[in-house]
Order: structure tokens, then C-alpha cells, then sequence
């Protein structure tokens, strides 16, 4: 005794040590390898339980638990019988008797999971009372009352369950199906006995109201027995926080809290056709309902005859309400559940969701607490202190929307599982079959009141995606079959979701709302760039200005216009018509607003502009400018949806006809043009951020409207009794002038120069007005009237002269702005780039109309021929800034007008090919092919000190690669012009790869580069050319620079490139992988030469599976590249979303190339590449991904051919080789097993026998059914046993590997500092 005494002693003393904040770290770990040493000993378990029962101190009582934890765990089936039963004794004598519910909770979590694991071995055959132990505890207690028993045995009921559902991996796959089937066959004795729980803790009068209610769904409705169903709950919550019972109510809550853990945790597998699910669910809502935000305020704000003196029992209360939705969280999250079981089970649950919308909105009201006060209470008014200080701090609470936003939150997890797994079911049976006590419209209301009652964004942004899902499913189910019609309850439900969502938009309806959001609406020009507008600035990475400052985050105002506009866009489809007149009956009534404030400002008939007209508030003003700019978005983004009446339609009922609209956008736009020369004298910031956001909002209107293709002429109807259309119908003198009008305001806006300090346009006006000239330009709508033929007839110029000339004069001004270099200079780089591809679109079509911007630089006669204007156009802009002159003295503005040409020849994409003939045949007679091939020699040539390898030269590689690629891809991919090309791309990607110099590059330009390589793939001919000097560059330099580390050209060394980009780079290295990926698709005949039919051998069976007609040429540029591909399944790479794409790009490759079945694969990196991703599943690795992992594996190994030894002397040689699954279950799997240190090899002989067979039934775990492989649901069964049974045989090798047979002499020994 003296020697235990001893070393309880020294173990305490180590244990303090090594929890001590002061201890060093190699003195800690000295202390841990003695812990592990005593760990491992054969008597440690026996030392541990004395341990256990003479110590008070926490940390050795849990590090004694572990001990024996390990023991159960890596040696059960080892120990005698006798010593099982006493240590199982013991640890329930400890868990049962010794701890109560003061002990520290890890102890008694830690304690129940030591019989858990013992229960994962031996129950029900060695161990049948283990669940009936923990079932009595709680009922014997129950009966006698002791909360606090009664909550130790919840506790221990719910680890039970824990470890019963998921074990640990000792526990073999079939042990694991035969526990859960065991654990589901207690599912009646369980859920009675926790709604005997239910039953004691709320009574069995309230449990029978609840489940009454719930029956007839009459909790959604206010009504007399539900008012008295409510008031039984307040005595119910005010009982749990009475002053004089404090112990007993907080015992009696922590009880509520445990069980309702428990029936959390039962939910994820237990069955729900129990007898006792609805007084579960009863209870559940009971329990729901006494913590949520609505109850507590109503109870705090009360007289009560209960002193509160914390808001611990407020906080216990709404955790308890919050793991009671948990609860019914799981229940909805189940996958396994069919309809008819939703509808006989499940279906109550929507009137308990319904009834806490209805209290959260409002719709549903709370009586007052029938608890009478006492009138010593009502004489005393210091009797009501603590009472106060609770209400004052709930109240507050609630204002700070913290418990209250977390209630919300739970409510819309709930909510979106719901409607998820149940409702878009459940609704159509209703509506179509007719189900008594649920009515789903009511439902869908209820949800509608939520949504809009919230001002937390988060549960905002959560309802909308419910709605936008719902309604999605529903365009699916009713609008894919014509016979099928919507239901008209839905159609008001939603006409009337719609109408609020619209409403929600507008500071007129919803200012409390919106003037909570944050409201940053800045003008910079970033928020209104697109993709093609950003690359002007950034693709080269060469600045000779100043940078704009990177894109910011969407403030809540903009991220809550494009969260209602989606989900509208996505409405409106259900009940178009409703809608549309709402929106248009919307924005009449803003523009009439609008309109107001424009005539009351004197903007249009003085040189004034009054803000704020006759004394009208500026939050007034500011409300209806920003509600027109909303209208104005909202219009442009719904357009598509939008139905006008014909100009000849009489009597429409429409608030806003096609031309009454344009015509409101084309006066908007020329009052902007007024406006804008107003802005910088506004001082109010707020006023002039939202009269930028009108014109800006006008200008994207007129933008979308135009590339939408929605203008047309009234001569081009096809069908002259159409009574609607969505086209903006226009006679040609209503389309004439509109083009004269927008034109006009264009020319101001677009091409606005000389600026002085105090007039300067708004960036961002002058960028969105440069779009729309570019729609305006190059839209083959107006093609008509913007490209009118230079030698008009005498007819057409009678009646249209006046326009043309006055457009040809507009278009003359602007056409001599874009081509003078001083005015580009003054232009922000994106608008210039916008405007520079604007006129080459323009130019390159055949009916051009402008005429020479100069006089003495072209005869008038040659004028006439649109070749010549463009090549006036490419001489005059880009000639002169695309020389090698010009590269020497000036780079950057040579990079950046490259660009600029880069993405005009871009934008010719969708021309048509005359267009694009004709900017080919200027390109290359003006010179500037020949120009740009000189610059591209001169730009390698360049000498840098001692040969280093500059930046720089990077960049301009990049430059040139980058336009030579779009040039081929978009102008030309043959013809003189073209051949120079290929030699000229070899010299680049040779360049960039020099033997000497510093290896890395910047991550934007490895990303800018790879893009580039991946386009110039789809130009076969001239990617095989560069596939060699590809290769090189890639493994040299591009993984390089994303790993950060140095080039090893070895099997290791590209591992290690690989493992150490996917760790720091990870999305640059997946485009690379894409670039690999096109090399091996696109450059198919770069590596492999196919055979005649005569020198195939196809005299085997194996020369009919693997295809043998290519041969391998590039044998060490293939298995290098195979080498990176399988490099990403290396048990060093930790990046599951990379192997999820590789995986992907691999099974491409075999759909396109049939590459599984090629015979440098199949033979050399499948069966590789199977062993890895085998290693992956069984290491637990990429485990998000297992699903990807098994999918890949079985497409494997449908190609997997292997060859094995013939069993009779008579075969004949096709029986000698295996194909698919056969090959995979015969050959690669017993030898993958046996290579597996931890496998006897009568362990492999099981699990190969076993690999192939299925379970006869869910109850019997027989294996003597042979399964078909070849299936993908077989295999993936097959696949996840063996990987269960993998880590078994793993673990359970490994660890008893690491116990010793011999004891100390002295276990104090062990412990000696």
C-alpha cells in the first residue's frame, strides 16, 4: 500500500507539472514519455482503477480513465475473462455510484465512453445489461425525484448512443452494422422512457394539451385553448426560475437540457415510427417554447411572484429552446425518410415551425402571466429590485439582438432543411391529393411574415435562397408540362411575396430598414468594371500611372439589392403578368417623383440648382432619388420579363407603355448631361452620391435594353395583331431621334476632356457612358441608323437629312477625340480602352458613315472606302505607339496600347467573319504585324546585367504571347500573315524559360500565363509546336514559383513542387493542372503516334482491352507529367478540393482519349494511382472529398488489366489475363494486401473472400452472395467495408505492437521525476 500510495503521489505531482503554465517544453515531453511508458505497461489498467478510486484530484481521475480507455480499446480480446469484468465492474461502480453531477462533466463523459468501448465488444452477448443499467439508473431516480441522477443518467445515455452510432476503429464494419441494428432494436424502450422524462418534468396535463394541439394542428391559429396551452407554459417557465427553489430549479433546467441532448443525438438514427413520437414531439415543443425571445420578454415583462436575480435562468432557458429546434433540425435532416413516412410521422412539425413564425411576427399573441401579485410585492416596491434588473437586462438583450438573432438563425436551419427534404414534396401532395390539419399556403404566409419581420442580413439573405430554391422547384414541377397548371392559392401567395419584396426595395415603404444598412455608396469606377475592363489595368502588370485601389467588398446596401433582385428575377416568372404591372406602376410613380424634384429644383430653366426645393427636407430628397435609381435597376435587370403593349393597342390597362418608358430614359438622360455639370457645386455628399447613382442607373438601363436585343422597328413586327411583346416597339422617327438624342449626350459624357478642377465628370459616368456607346455602335439592331450607306437616295435624303448630318457630325467629333493622343492621355485607362474597342468594332463593318475627322489627310475620294478609314484608324492610334522606337523609349505606354489592341481584337469575337477578314487585312498592310514580330526580337534581345532574368522581360513575353494568341484565335489561324506566328511563340516561351537567372515569378503572372497557355491550346497545330518548351517552363519556373521552393528534376523533387504549391497556392495550381490536362488532350499526338493496322498485335485478349494502336514517342515528357498528375494523391499533398479535380480532369481525359485504356497508362500509373487513392481512404484523408475518391477508383478500375498465372496446364493464354473488377479482386487487391504490413495473411484470405460477397439481409452478416462489381453502389459497399475493416486490422496491429510483455519491478519506479 505504501508503494501505490507512493506513486499516486508521483503521478499527481506529474500530472500538476505537466499542466503547469510555467513548465519548459522539453521538460513537458520527459513528462509525457514517462505517462506513455507507464501506459503501455500489461498492469497499468489494474494500477489506474486504484488510482481512480483514492484520488480527488480531477486530472490524475482523468488520465487514470484514458489508461484504461487504451486498454479496452487495443487489448479487450486479450485480457482473461475475470480481468474484463473487473475493470468493466469497477468503472460502472465509479460511473454509477461514485460520480455525481458536480464531478467535472469530461469525467463522467470519459467514464461512460470507457463502457461504450467495451459495449462496442461485448454487448448484447458477454455484456446484455449494459443498456438496461443506464435505463433503470434514470427510471429509479425519476421515481424518487433526484434531477440530479436523473441528468448523470442522461448523460451517460447520450455518450452511449455517440459511441454506438459512430465507434471507434477497432470496432470491425460488420460489428458496426450489427451495434447500430442493436441500438435501433432498443428505439421503443429508449424514446419511452424519455417521454417519461418529458412526462415528470412538464407534467403529464401540459403533455397531453401539446400533444392535442399538435394532432389538430390548432397551434397555428389564435384561439381559446391555445391562449390556455400558452398560460400552462409561463407557470411552466416561471416555476424554473423561482428565488426560493434556486437549486432545485436549476437542476430541474439542466435536466430539461440534457435530455433534450440526448433525444438530439438519438435523432440521427433512431426510427420515427415509434408509438411514443408524438409525445416526443410534444415535449420537444414544450421545451421550445419556454426559452424562445417571445416568451422570455413576455414573462420578463410581467409581475411575477418569482425574484430573478441573474440572467443565468434567461440563458439556460433560451439554450434549452435552442437545442429543442436542434432537435427538430435532425429530425428534418434525415435522408432516409420516404414521403408516406413524413406525412404519418413528421407532419406536425410544420404546425410547431408555424406556430414559433407566428409568435416571432406577431401573428400569434402571448397572454399576460395569470401569476397573481402579492400585495406585500405591490406595497413594496423594493421587493421587485432583482426583478428589474432581470427585466432591464433581457430587454437589452433583445435590443442587441444577440440571443434573439441566434433564436432566428436556429429558426432558419430548421427552415431551410424543411423545405429542403420535406416541403416541396409535401406541399404538392397537399395541394394535389388534399391532407386534413396542414394547409400549405397558410405555411408559405407564415414564412413570408418571417422573412420580412428580421433586420438581420444574414437571416434575410437565408429566407430569400429558401424562397429562390422553392420557387425554382416549382418552375420545374409546373412549367416543364404544359397540362399542369400552378395552383391560383399559390399564385396570390406569391403575387403577394412579390409585391412586399418589391416594396422591401424602397426607402417610401421600407426606410427603417434600409437607413439600418450600411450604406457606402461610393462612386468609384471599380464597382462598375467588368472582367474585361479590369485586365486593361492589370494583365500586364505594368503601371505608368497610378493604380486604382483594389475592389472593396459589397456594402449591405448593394448585397441586399442583389439578393431581393435574384430572387425577384426568379419569382417573377411564376405570375408574370401581376408583377410586371407592379413594377411598372413602381417605377411610374418614382419617375413621377423624380420628375418633381427636377422641375422644383430650377434646374431646367435657371443656371441654378436648388438641392433642396422649397424648404423639402434632404432625407426626403434623398429618399426619392434613391428610390428612382432603384426603379431604374430594377427595371434594366428584370427587362427580359417585361411584356409591352403595341403602339397600336387600344385601351391598355398599363401604367407605363414601351415609348412612355424610353422616352422617360432618354429625357433622364439628357437632364443627367444638366446635372452633371451641377455635381461638383453640391455640397450635401450623401445628395450628389445619389443623383451619380440615377445617371448611372439611367446609362445601364439605356445599355441593358440595347444588348438585350429588346428595341425594334414597328415595319419589322412579324405578327401585326400581337397585343404585346417584349421588344420596345419604335417607328423609324421615334428610333431616329433616339439615336440623335442619345448620341448628343454620349459625345459629352464619353469623350469629356479638358476638365478643370471644379467640373470634373464623375470616372464612373464617363466609363458607364462609354458602354453604352459601345452597344449603341456595334448593336445590329440599330445597325440601320447609326451605319447609314454614304450615298443616300434622293428619297431617303429628302426625308432623313437633317438626322444623318447630324449624327455624322457627332460621330465626327467623337471619332476625332478617340483619335487624338491628348485626349486619350486625360481618359482613365478602361474608359480608353472601352472607347478604342468600341471604333475598331465599328469600323470593321462594311456600312460605315463617318467621314475623314481631318481634311489634308486623305483625298475625299478614298475617304469613301471603309478599309481606308480603318486603317486610318489603326495608323493615327496604335502605329505610332507600337514601334520598336517606342518599346526602347517609352515600354510601359507599349505594353498598355498592346493591351489596348489585345482586347479590341478581342471583342471582334462575335463579329462577323467579313469584319474580321477586314481588320486581318488592315493589320497586316499597315505594317503593324511586321512591327510588333521586330518588337517581339528586339524585347528578347534586351540586355540585362549578367544575364539575369528580369521582371521585365517577363512582361513583355507575357505581352506579346498574350496578343499573338488572341490574334490567332480571333482574326486568323492561317495564311502569310500567320506563319511567322509559331517561331515567334516558340522564342517567347523559350525566353521565359533561360538557363540562367532566378527561377521564381509572381503568382499573377504564373496565373496570367497558364490562362494564356490553356486559349492557345484550342489552335492545335501551333500548341504542338510549343508543347516541349511548355513542358520545360511549367516544371521549371510556373511550379517553381507557385512552390515556392527550388527545381529538382527527380521523382522526389516534384513531389515535394507539387505538395508545396497545393499548400500555398492551391487555385493557381488547379489551372495549371487544367493547362496539364489540355497538353494531354490537345497535344494527344505530341506524345503518341498511332500504328498502322497492320503492326497492331491483336492477337491477345488483352490487345482488345488495352489499346495498343499509339505509341508512346515522348516516353520522358509523358511519365514526367504522369509523375505531377500522381504526385497529387501523395500522402503529403493535404489539399482535398485538388485531388477532386485532378480526378475529374483524369476521367475527361479517358472520356475523350479512352487514356485509362492506353497501355503507357494502364500498365505503369493506373495501378499506382489505385494504390494511392486506396492508401488516401484507408489514412482518412481527403475525407470530404471520399465520395470523389470512390467515384475515380471504380472508373479505374473498370480499366484496370493485370496478367496473372495460368492455374491449368491446358489454358490457353486469354484466360491469363483479368479485366476490370475480375482483375482488380483477383490480382491488384490480394497483392495490395499483402503488402500491407499489418495484415497476416489469413486476415488477407478473409478480407479478399469477403470483398466480393454482400450480407444476406440487414440482420445477418453472412457473406455468401456473390455481388457484381461492375456496379458502382456494389463497389462502393464493397470499397467501404474494406476500408473499415483496414483501420481496424490497422490500429488493433500497431498499437499491440507497442505493449511490453514485462512489468517493472516497481510501478513508483515509473513515476520518478
Amino acid at each position: 500500500m505504501t508503494t501505490d500510495e507512493a506513486s499516486l503521489n508521483a503521478l499527481t505531482n506529474l500530472l500538476t507539472e505537466f499542466y503547469s503554465c510555467s513548465v519548459k517544453p522539453d521538460r513537458r515531453k520527459s513528462i509525457q514519455n514517462i505517462l506513455v511508458a507507464f501506459e503501455q505497461t500489461p498492469t497499468a489498467w489494474y494500477n489506474s482503477l486504484y488510482y481512480l478510486f483514492t484520488t480527488t484530484d480531477q486530472q490524475v481521475a482523468l488520465y487514470c480513465l484514458g489508461v484504461v480507455e487504451t486498454t479496452v480499446v487495443l487489448r479487450w480480446s486479450l485480457l482473461p475473462d475475470e480481468h474484463k469484468s473487473e475493470i468493466c465492474r469497477f468503472i460502472h461502480e465509479y460511473l454509477f455510484h461514485r460520480v455525481t453531477i458536480d464531478v467535472a462533466h469530461f469525467l463522467v463523459r470519459k467514464a461512460a465512453k470507457v463502457l461504450a468501448c467495451i459495449a462496442c465488444f461485448d454487448w448484447p452477448h458477454a455484456y446484455p445489461d449494459f443498456m438496461e443499467n443506464v435505463k433503470t439508473y434514470i427510471f429509479r431516480h425519476l421515481n424518487a425525484n433526484d434531477l440530479s441522477k436523473v441528468s448523470l443518467g442522461l448523460i451517460i445515455l447520450r455518450i452511449y448512443a455517440e459511441q454506438l452510432i459512430d465507434p471507434h476503429e477497432l470496432v470491425p464494419f460488420k460489428r458496426k452494422c450489427e451495434l447500430r441494428n442493436q441500438l435501433i432494436n432498443e428505439t421503443e424502450s429508449i424514446y419511452g422512457l424519455l417521454c417519461h422524462v418529458g412526462s415528470n418534468l412538464c407534467g403529464n396535463d401540459l403533455l397531453t394539451a401539446s400533444g392535442t394541439l399538435l394532432q389538430t394542428a390548432s397551434i397555428t391559429r389564435q384561439n381559446s385553448d391555445l391562449s390556455t396551452f400558452f398560460q400552462s407554459v409561463f407557470c411552466l417557465t416561471e416555476s424554473l426560475v423561482e428565488a426560493d427553489l434556486l437549486i432545485q430549479s436549476e437542476l430541474k433546467r439542466g435536466t430539461y437540457l440534457t435530455c433534450l441532448e440526448c433525444v438530439c443525438e438519438l435523432s440521427k438514427l433512431l426510427p420515427v415510427d415509434s408509438r411514443f413520437q408524438m409525445s416526443l414531439h410534444s415535449f420537444l415543443f414544450i421545451c421550445s417554447l419556454m426559452g424562445c425571445p417571445p416568451f422570455l420578454l413576455t414573462c420578463s415583462t410581467q409581475p411575477c411572484r418569482s425574484y430573478m436575480s441573474t440572467t443565468n435562468s434567461a440563458n439556460m432557458l433560451a439554450r434549452i429552446s435552442l437545442c429543442a429546434l436542434t432537435c427538430f433540425q435532425e429530425l428534418v435532416d434525415r435522408k432516409d425518410l420516404s414521403a408516406g413516412l413524413m406525412i404519418t410521422q413528421l407532419f406536425h412539425i410544420f404546425p410547431i415551425v408555424q406556430c414559433h413564425l407566428n409568435l416571432i411576427t406577431g401573428d400569434l399573441v402571448l397572454p399576460c402571466s395569470s401569476v397573481a401579485v402579492p400585495e406585500k410585492q405591490k406595497d413594496n416596491p423594493t421587493s421587485t429590485t432583482y426583478n428589474n434588473d432581470l427585466i432591464t437586462a433581457l430587454v437589452a438583450d433583445v435590443q442587441n439582438q444577440s440571443s434573439f438573432i441566434e433564436y432566428r438563425l436556429k429558426l432558419v436551419d430548421v427552415l431551410r432543411n424543411l423545405m429542403t427534404n420535406f416541403f416541396c414534396q409535401l406541399s404538392d401532395a397537399v395541394l394535389v391529393q388534399g391532407i386534413d390539419n396542414f394547409d400549405p399556403v397558410q405555411f408559405l404566409s407564415s414564412l413570408h411574415d418571417f422573412t420580412f419581420s428580421s433586420l438581420d442580413l444574414e437571416s434575410y439573405f437565408s429566407c430569400l435562397q429558401m424562397w429562390s430554391s422553392y420557387f425554382e422547384f416549382l418552375h420545374m414541377r409546373y412549367f416543364t408540362d404544359s397540362t399542369i397548371r400552378l395552383p391560383d392559392r399559390l399564385s396570390g401567395t406569391f403575387v403577394t411575396f412579390g409585391r412586399t419584396l418589391l416594396s422591401r426595395l424602397f426607402y417610401s415603404e421600407a426606410a427603417s430598414f434600409l437607413e439600418a444598412l450600411d450604406e457606402d455608396m461610393s462612386t468609384e469606377t471599380n464597382q462598375y468594371l467588368t472582367e474585361a475592363d479590369e485586365d486593361e489595368n492589370t494583365i500586364f502588370l505594368i503601371s505608368d500611372q497610378s493604380s486604382d485601389k483594389p475592389k472593396s467588398e459589397a456594402c449591405e446596401y448593394r448585397m441586399f439589392l442583389r439578393e431581393s433582385l435574384l430572387t425577384l428575377n426568379t419569382l417573377i416568372t411564376l405570375c408574370p403578368e401581376e408583377l410586371v404591372n407592379a413594377l411598372l406602376y413602381r417605377y411610374h410613380n418614382t419617375w413621377n417623383d423624380y420628375v418633381l424634384f427636377i422641375r422644383s429644383s430650377d434646374l431646367l430653366t435657371s443656371d441654378q440648382f436648388i438641392v433642396s426645393p422649397k424648404g423639402q427636407s434632404l432625407h426626403r430628397v434623398h429618399w426619392a432619388l434613391r428610390d428612382h435609381a432603384t426603379s431604374l435597376q430594377t427595371m434594366g435587370f428584370l427587362f427580359e420579363h417585361l411584356k409591352f403593349t403595341v403602339p397600336y393597342g387600344e385601351g391598355s390597362q398599363q401604367p407605363v407603355s414601351g415609348q412612355d418608358f424610353l422616352q422617360s430614359l432618354v429625357y433622364g438622360l439628357k437632364v443627367s448631361y444638366r446635372i452633371a455639370s451641377f455635381l461638383p457645386t453640391i455640397s450635401e455628399s450623401l445628395i450628389r452620391s445619389d443623383l451619380i447613382e440615377v445617371i448611372i442607373q439611367n446609362l445601364l438601363t439605356l445599355h441593358a435594353i440595347i444588348v438585350g436585343n429588346y428595341l425594334l422597328c414597328e415595319d419589322s413586327l412579324v405578327d401585326s395583331h400581337t397585343e404585346q411583346t417584349d421588344k420596345l416597339v419604335l417607328g423609324s422617327s421615334q428610333r431616329d431621334s433616339f439615336v440623335s438624342d442619345v448620341l448628343t449626350v454620349l459625345e459629352s459624357f464619353a469623350v469629356a476632356t479638358n476638365p478643370t478642377p471644379q467640373s470634373t465628370l464623375p470616372s464612373v459616368i464617363q466609363l458607364c457612358a462609354a458602354r453604352l456607346l459601345n452597344a449603341l455602335l456595334c448593336s445590329p439592331v440599330l445597325s440601320a441608323v447609326v451605319h447609314v450607306p454614304t450615298n443616300l437616295t434622293s428619297y431617303n435624303a429628302n426625308s432623313r437629312s437633317t438626322f444623318v448630318e447630324h449624327t455624322r457630325t457627332v460621330l465626327k467629333r467623337i471619332f476625332a477625340a478617340v483619335c487624338d493622343a491628348n485626349c486619350r492621355a486625360q481618359w482613365r485607362r478602361p474608359i480608353c480602352g472601352l472607347l478604342l474597342r468600341t471604333f475598331l468594332q465599328y469600323l470593321s463593318r462594311n456600312d460605315t458613315m463617318i467621314s475623314q475627322p481631318s481634311e489634308t489627310s486623305l483625298n475625299s475620294t478614298t475617304l469613301d472606302s471603309p478599309i481606308s478609314l480603318l486603317s486610318q484608324y489603326i495608323t493615327n492610334v496604335f502605329s505610332p505607339q507600337l514601334t520598336p522606337e517606342q518599346l526602347m523609349q517609352n515600354p510601359g505606354s507599349h505594353i498598355i496600347y498592346l493591351g489596348f489592341l489585345n482586347r479590341a481584337v478581342l471583342g471582334l469575337q462575335s463579329s462577323c467573319g467579313s469584319a474580321r477578314r477586314l481588320v486581318h487585312t488592315v493589320l497586316r498592310d499597315s505594317g503593324l504585324l511586321d512591327n510588333l514580330a521586330n518588337c517581339v526580337k528586339m524585347a528578347l534581345t534586351i540586355s540585362v546585367s549578367a544575364g539575369e532574368f528580369t521582371l521585365i522581360r517577363v512582361q513583355f513575353c507575357t505581352a506579346y504571347l498574350t496578343f499573338f494568341t488572341t490574334f490567332t484565335q480571333v482574326l486568323s489561324q492561317s495564311g502569310p500573315a500567320v506563319s511567322a506566328i509559331p517561331g515567334l511563340l516558340a522564342e517567347i516561351v523559350k525566353a521565359l524559360n533561360p538557363a540562367t537567372g532566378d527561377t521564381s515569378l509572381p503568382v499573377p503572372l504564373i496565373d496570367c500565363l497558364i490562362e494564356i497557355f490553356i486559349l492557345l491550346s484550342k489552335n492545335r497545330r501551333i500548341f504542338l509546336s510549343l508543347i516541349g518548351d511548355l513542358l520545360d517552363l511549367c516544371h521549371s519556373r510556373l511550379l517553381v514559383g507557385l512552390g515556392l521552393n527550388r527545381f529538382e528534376d527527380t521523382e522526389q523533387g516534384l513531389t515535394n513542387l507539387v505538395c508545396d504549391a497545393a499548400q500555398h497556392n492551391i487555385s493557381s495550381l488547379q489551372k495549371l493542372y487544367e493547362l496539364f490536362h489540355a497538353v494531354l488532350l490537345d497535344g494527344f499526338s505530341f506524345f503518341f503516334t498511332r500504328l498502322s493496322d497492320k503492326r497492331v498485335n491483336r492477337s491477345t485478349e488483352m490487345s482488345t482491352t488495352i489499346n495498343s494502336q499509339y505509341c508512346l514517342d515522348k516516353q520522358s515528357a509523358f511519365h514526367r507529367l504522369m509523375l505531377l498528375f500522381t504526385a497529387v494523391f501523395h500522402e503529403d499533398q493535404l489539399s482535398a478540393s485538388l485531388v477532386r479535380f485532378v480526378l475529374d480532369k483524369l476521367y475527361s481525359l479517358h472520356r475523350h482519349r479512352k487514356f485509362y485504356d492506353l497501355s503507357a497508362f494502364n500498365q505503369i500509373w493506373l495501378p499506382e494511382i489505385i494504390r494511392r487513392l486506396l492508401d488516401r481512404l484507408v489514412n482518412k484523408q481527403h475525407d470530404s472529398c471520399k465520395d470523389n475518391m470512390i467515384n475515380g477508383l471504380y472508373h479505374l478500375v473498370l480499366s484496370l488489366v493485370m496478367e496473372q498465372s495460368s492455374q491449368s496446364m491446358h489454358s490457353s493464354t486469354d484466360t491469363d489475363v483479368l479485366k476490370g473488377p475480375t482483375a482488380f479482386a483477383q490480382c491488384f487487391l490480394p497483392a495490395y494486401l499483402h503488402s500491407l504490413p499489418f495484415l497476416r495473411p489469413s486476415v488477407c484470405s478473409s478480407l479478399l473472400e469477403e470483398f466480393s460477397m454482400a450480407p444476406n439481409d440487414c440482420s445477418s452478416f453472412g457473406f455468401n452472395r456473390s455481388v457484381d462489381l461492375s456496379d458502382l453502389d456494389n463497389f462502393t459497399g464493397s470499397i467501404e467495408r474494406l476500408i473499415f475493416d483496414l483501420r481496424y486490422f490497422r490500429a488493433a496491429n500497431a498499437e499491440n505492437t507497442r505493449m511490453p510483455t514485462i512489468s517493472p519491478s516497481s510501478t513508483a519506479a515509473i513515476f520518478e521525476m
